[in-house]
């Protein structure tokens, strides 16, 4: 890794120097110091990492980042995106099965964004833009920290991820998008699956936004996911502990794939009212819903269909796949950037867990976990968040959050990786802070 990064550098000092020769290139760099700091101020641990107790409680946790990235314009059309990201953390808890690396700072560098972008039609504003690599990409604009569900969800069986101060998921494939006529912008994505397995699979997904006199913003989008599959096997996994019955008695396997649809709104007042005082983001209300796996799969099976709720019988009811997140921008009057509240529905009767699709068994596999191994009960369905965000002199920004997501600590103990929420419970909830600087 640290020779792709000294590549960059290299090829940014060429760049640099070319620009002055014979090429009229154009090169802006930025990038950010970020440190981060918070606690778990109560959660419960999973089987894996519960030898000294299942309870979290005020768990301190750290975090230093550093990005740096190159914005090349080769053309007034073709532009290179090329940022690099370090990190420095520690592992939680900090004693866990008093191994090396859990007593020890890690390092890791990876790529943020590595994208080529080719505009067509008038540089200064074009109808289409077309690009492939590897790009940072958000679905729902006014999500701080819940929501934005359809690249930061699995299919069969749901995950949710969610990343402090990055409401966001990082892509890799080919996109266009395009801007037809004013406020109507449509995106045509295909991605290789590169989070949550199967891996390199390919999704095809499409977006579409509409702005109704800047006062109300409507989107909609589908992701058909695994689409082209690299091996049946592993996306449809030929495992006794994926399998059901169907309404002919005939044995079926779970899939990782599936159709995701989602629809996200956001209602802005302040064009009709006439005083500007207000900041940009003020009260704004907005809102989001997707359904992670489209399709019911019912197992006939009475054998298993029947202890826990219907242990066996995973995906008959949508409700169990559908999430709902309603947020608001409470007014500040540019006392902060931004004061969001977050709220979010999960219904789901299984934990969101991704031990099975991690393949902690003998093979991945498209089935929940059966009840939080925190031995908790049912997970509370009513997730919250509360983000704040102050820029106090230029270029430097506060950030603190409150909330009860889907956080799950860093262990560098790469064999007990946390797969699953540590805030199951309706009282668990968590902290962070941090202190940014860009350029």
């Amino acid at each position: 890794m640290m020779i792709a990064v000294t590549g960059v550098l290299v090829l940014t000092g060429f760049c640099m120097a070319d620009s002055t020769a014979t090429h009229d290139w154009n090169l802006k760099q930025s990038g950010f110091l970020g440190l981060e700091n918070g606690a778990i101020v109560h959660g419960i641990q999973d089987d894996n990492h519960a030898n000294n107790g299942r309870e979290i409680t005020k768990s301190w946790q750290e975090r230093l980042l550093f990005n740096y990235g190159n914005e090349l314009s080769l053309s007034q059309r073709l532009h290179l995106y090329m940022t690099v990201e370090c990190q420095m953390s520690f592992s939680y808890p900090y004693d866990q099965y008093a191994v090396w690396e859990g007593h020890q700072p890690q390092f890791s560098f990876y790529p943020e964004r590595a994208e080529a972008l080719y505009s067509f039609g008038d540089p200064d504003a074009p109808f289409l833009k077309a690009g492939f690599g590897y790009f940072p990409f958000k679905t729902n604009p006014d999500a701080k920290n819940l929501g934005d569900y359809l690249f930061r969800t699995g299919t069969y069986p749901v995950y949710v991820i969610n990343y402090f101060n990055r409401p966001y998921a990082r892509l890799l494939g080919v996109r266009a998008s395009s801007t037809l006529f004013e406020d109507f912008h449509q995106d045509l994505l295909l991605t290789s699956s590169n989070l949550l397995p199967p891996l390199v699979d390919l999704t095809l997904s499409y977006l579409a936004s509409y702005s109704i006199f800047k006062v109300v913003d409507v989107g909609a989008g589908i992701s058909v996911c695994h689409l082209v599959t690299v091996d049946d096997k592993i996306t449809t996994p030929q495992n006794p502990g994926s399998t059901y019955k169907d309404i002919n008695d005939s044995t079926q396997y779970y899939t990782f794939a599936g159709i995701k649809p989602m629809a996200r709104f956001a209602i802005d007042p302040k064009p009709l009212i006439p005083w500007k005082g207000f900041g940009k983001d003020d009260f704004r209300l907005y809102g989001e819903v997707c359904i992670s796996g489209l399709q019911n799969y019912n197992n006939y099976d009475a054998k298993v269909d029947t202890a826990a709720g219907g242990i066996g019988n995973y995906y008959a009811d949508r409700k169990d796949r559908t999430l709902y997140m309603l947020g608001v921008n409470v007014p500040t009057c540019k006392v902060l950037d931004v004061l969001s509240g977050e709220l979010e529905w999960y219904p789901n009767r299984y934990p969101n867990s991704g031990l099975y699709m991690f393949g902690q068994s003998n093979q991945s596999i498209p089935v929940p976990s059966l009840l939080p191994s925190g031995g908790s009960g049912k997970v509370y369905p009513l997730f919250w968040s509360i983000y704040m965000k102050k820029t106090i002199v230029d270029r430097f920004s506060v950030v603190l959050q409150f909330a009860r997501d889907h956080m799950r600590p860093i262990n560098n103990n790469y064999q007990y990786q946390y797969t699953e929420d540590v805030l199951e419970r309706k009282g668990d909830w968590w902290w962070a802070f941090r202190l940014n600087v860009k350029y």
